[in-house]
């Protein structure tokens, strides 16, 4: 399957923040999808720079989200 190129397997985390407009009128509710490589030591795992930001949506929510990723990763 690989066609002899060599395959290289990364752990990631995929994780869920959801905002709630109820708590403060000042940002709308939404929902973040962010992303981080399980390989990498702790100390370096939650570096901003090791974290990204995969999708922001005020429409969809969660689980939509991360079915989207989770497709897209297999």
């Amino acid at each position: 399957m690989a066609k002899g190129r060599l395959i290289f397997q990364v752990p990631v985390i995929l994780f869920v923040d959801e905002t709630s407009g109820t708590t403060t009128k000042r940002w709308n509710e939404h929902v973040a999808v962010y992303m981080s490589n399980a390989g990498l030591e702790r100390k370096d795992m939650d570096s901003p720079s090791n974290i990204k930001l995969l999708s922001v949506s005020t429409n969809v929510g969660a689980e939509d989200l991360l079915s989207v990723f989770a497709d897209e990763l297999v």
